[in-house]
């Protein structure tokens, strides 16, 4: 769209130059103009056209310094997103580093585990113990007679 509108600007402006060239005679008559305090004679015509040029130079230079603005604030903001992604690329290599350890931690415990392996196997493998638990004593039951 803003391609559009800058392509539209620019062939007003041709417009406006061809015209001028075409009409110079014309815009070049001398006119009085009264300027308040004083009045000269001047062409009216390119009174007006310079008007229209220092005008439109200075829209230029108020558009260009919002460009440049907007590039800075683009560059800004481009360097703050680069920070924030470094901190970000910090904090996950700590968090795989930390991940890693605990992981580097449970291979431990499971080889241990597995060390442990052939003892139990070996246990499992012998044929079990006949233990009989102890016997309790008898109770002695008491009968008491009411008459």
């Amino acid at each position: 769209m803003q391609r559009l509108v800058n392509w539209f600007v620019w062939l007003i402006v041709a417009a406006l130059v061809a015209l001028s060239i075409i009409n110079w005679e014309t815009l070049a008559i001398p006119a009085r103009l009264d300027l308040l305090l004083f009045s000269i004679d001047a062409p009216l015509g390119l009174v007006l056209v310079g008007a229209l040029g220092i005008l439109t130079v200075l829209f230029f230079l108020a558009t260009l310094h919002n460009q440049i603005g907007a590039l800075r604030e683009t560059n800004r903001l481009n360097k703050e997103i680069n920070r924030l992604q470094a901190l970000v690329d910090q904090s996950q290599l700590s968090m795989v580093d930390t991940m890693r350890a605990e992981l580097k931690d449970e291979f431990a415990a499971l080889h241990r585990r597995f060390d442990l392996l052939p003892e139990v196997s070996k246990t499992l493998s012998q044929p079990p113990e006949t233990h009989t638990p102890p016997t309790a004593p008898a109770e002695k039951t008491v009968v008491v007679d009411y008459i």
